[in-house]
């Protein structure tokens, strides 16, 4: 599964996830991105489901701030 936008209980930023079967992880030192990596196991199963997420670093990439500017048109 894959999350593009996705609020972690409805609190700004966005956090882009992925949510795989077992063997899936993220290595971070082959990433570039501007956001930040939470954790490195995209496996369902472990973390409480957390999956492999990234927080967009930007107050408006989720919520009231992304429904401001005309986001998800």
């Amino acid at each position: 599964e894959v999350d593009i936008i996705e609020g972690v209980n409805d609190v700004p930023p966005n956090h882009s996830t992925l949510h795989t079967t077992e063997g899936c992880t993220m290595n971070p030192a082959n990433m570039v991105q501007t956001g930040t990596l939470e954790n490195t196991n995209c496996f369902w199963q472990v973390n409480q489901n957390a999956g492999c997420g990234v927080r967009i670093n930007k107050p408006h990439s989720y919520g009231h701030g992304f429904n401001n500017i005309g986001g998800g048109w």
